[in-house]
């Protein structure tokens, strides 16, 4: 995917602004010039960032409704996807991004202060170490290619509002992902209300799964960091 192509796709299904485009290339460059130093990405080549990095990433976005998506979390952002593409596209929100990795968090704050964004929030830990204030804080809570579904909705699901939408894109090991979640689906009290089902820009098949709470998450979660991993309770 070129550029021309990219910004036609982002027209004509986000109906971005010249302004938005101009961000985006804006993005591209200082990735791609903090990339030789820093090593945030394989994904570097240009076409390869249209495509895999920036279209990849926001497209399972598209058809949610930002009118009335205001907070957002989005965890292991890394270099800032899909967080920092989404808040260009949909400039409104407040965006809090969760990331371990020290020299992540400084690249992106840099990218933001070139891109001029206010309310967006760095926090430099793990998402179980987020304090509490932010439970139940967040409208829409996200995380791309982090670890397996089991985890991430024990991650995430605790920092969403009972009115809030958890969005998880996955690939074609979905329903294995989604036999090993089961148990904890049950425990954190949520449901997959719609699983989408589409082909990416490269040809993969790929998939999109939104959870919605069904009552308060147990206060227990998350939990310590070995026991999600070792599925004990504490």
């Amino acid at each position: 995917m070129n550029k021309q192509e990219f910004e036609e796709q982002l027209k004509d299904i986000f109906h971005v602004t010249n302004e938005q485009l101009e961000q985006f290339e804006t993005y591209k460059k200082y990735l791609q010039e903090q990339n030789k130093i820093h090593n945030l990405t394989r994904l570097d080549g240009e076409d390869v960032i249209y495509a895999d990095y920036f279209f990849n990433s926001i497209y399972p976005y598209k058809d949610l409704d930002f009118e009335h998506i205001n907070k957002v979390l989005d965890v292991g952002s890394g270099s800032g996807i899909p967080g920092i593409a989404l808040k260009i596209l949909f400039p409104h929100i407040e965006l809090t991004i969760v990331e371990s990795v020290n020299k992540k968090i400084k690249f992106m704050q840099g990218l933001c202060e070139l891109l001029k964004f206010e309310h967006v929030y760095f926090i430099n830990k793990r998402a179980e170490e987020l304090e509490h204030k932010y439970k139940n804080y967040f409208d829409l809570v996200t995380a791309r290619a982090v670890a397996n579904l089991r985890i991430l909705l024990e991650l995430l699901i605790p920092y969403m509002k009972m009115t809030g939408i958890c969005v998880i894109p996955k690939g074609i090991k979905v329903n294995e992902e989604m036999q090993d979640a089961k148990q904890i689906i049950r425990k954190l009290k949520i449901e997959l209300f719609e699983e989408i089902k589409y082909e990416s820009i490269s040809k993969h098949k790929e998939f999109v799964l939104l959870f919605k709470k069904n009552a308060e998450t147990p206060s227990i979660y998350p939990r310590k960091w070995k026991s999600i991993i070792n599925e004990e309770e504490n």
